[in-house]
């Protein structure tokens, strides 16, 4: 079974303050640290109470934050899955060094090498997926409008949290997989996703983005 998430995040010491709404029960209260341990334990708990050891899972990025002093192997370990695919989030790039006058850039040669070596089976920086009847599906971490000629039926997102769960871009579905909108900070399928939110949708250019 293949299963889709993002935006984890995990050691980041923020997000529970940025996210409350999914993960305040990590709020430790005024002048306190978060629990971030705790807030580790309970995504890797989520994630392996729906996948099983024969599933895939592709991660739509922002897998975790501090990269140089927090291994990232440490969580992948733990995490069950036959096949884990990390689709590129803003937080996962390492940026390479700028020319004089020129913006940072990233690095995704010494990127894709950092996630490989951590633990990761396929590094992109988007894909196309194909569900059971063939139906292209786009994963990218950040929603991007678009065209009226656009061939793919639907997206699948991350990078905005909680900021919406679906929307539409020119008639086509935008939905966020992220785990602050996803029941119990699980992982979900194709079908869970497409049946998970109620009501019409939004367009997306009508929608905040709240990322972080």
């Amino acid at each position: 079974m293949d299963f889709f998430t993002s935006d984890t995040h995990y050691h980041h010491r923020r997000i529970p303050e940025y996210c409350s709404g999914s993960r305040g029960q990590f709020l430790l209260g005024p002048g306190q640290e978060p629990d971030i341990a705790g807030m580790n334990r309970a995504l890797v708990q989520a994630w392996n109470e729906v996948v099983g050891d024969d599933d895939t899972v592709y991660h739509l990025g922002d897998f975790q934050m501090r990269m140089k002093t927090e291994d990232p192997r440490d969580i992948l370990k733990q995490l069950r899955g036959r096949r884990k695919v990390l689709v590129l989030g803003n937080h996962d790039l390492i940026w390479g060094r700028a020319a004089p006058g020129q913006p940072k850039a990233p690095d995704i040669k010494a990127t894709t090498a950092f996630w490989l070596a951590a633990g990761w089976d396929e590094v992109h920086e988007a894909l196309i997926y194909h569900d059971s009847l063939g139906v292209g599906v786009v994963l990218a971490h950040e929603p991007r409008p678009c065209q009226d000629t656009d061939e793919y039926g639907i997206r699948l997102c991350g990078h905005v949290h909680d900021s919406w769960g679906r929307v539409r871009s020119n008639g086509v579905p935008i939905i966020n997989v992220g785990v602050d909108v996803s029941p119990g900070l699980r992982p979900m399928t194709l079908q869970q996703l497409l049946h998970r939110d109620p009501g019409p949708y939004l367009e997306l250019d009508e929608v905040a983005d709240t990322s972080h």
